[in-house]
């Protein structure tokens, strides 16, 4: 008998099953990472933990080190020096299509909040500025 004869007897007969087995296990996505660059140096920390984001804002001395980003693909939070222990913040969304900032400068405890908040992946971070459009 030919190939091609048996396998439909053998499906009549129900000898073999034929199908296909599917899974629903969910695909494994890439996860972004923070990005802490400290724009004066070059220096960039990969996943910066709270004391690293602390020894940042212990660096903005205002000749040195006069800002650093915090970045997670196209959101960018920028923290300037302003004066002896104030800082202010810049925001840019979509790489800079949208912009905020802040006029008000906030003091190294506030600051540090910000950005484990915004480390954090949720927008409550921005209950804790006064961020305005534009620049």
């Amino acid at each position: 008998m030919k190939m091609q004869n048996i396998i439909p007897l053998l499906l009549l007969a129900g000898g073999i099953t034929v199908g296909a087995q599917t899974t629903n296990t969910p695909t494994p996505t890439k996860s972004m990472s923070y990005s802490l660059y400290y724009q004066d140096s070059g220096k960039t920390v990969t996943n910066p933990a709270a004391a690293d984001i602390r020894t940042a804002i212990a660096a903005l001395d205002g000749d040195n080190t006069v800002s650093f980003l915090l970045s997670k693909g196209n959101k960018v939070l920028q923290i300037n020096w302003e004066s002896k222990g104030q800082m202010s913040f810049q925001y840019q969304l979509d790489g800079g299509k949208s912009y905020f900032h802040t006029s008000k400068h906030y003091p190294a405890d506030i600051v540090e909040k910000v950005l484990v908040a915004f480390m954090n992946g949720t927008d409550d971070w921005q209950k804790l500025v006064e961020l305005k459009p534009g620049i």
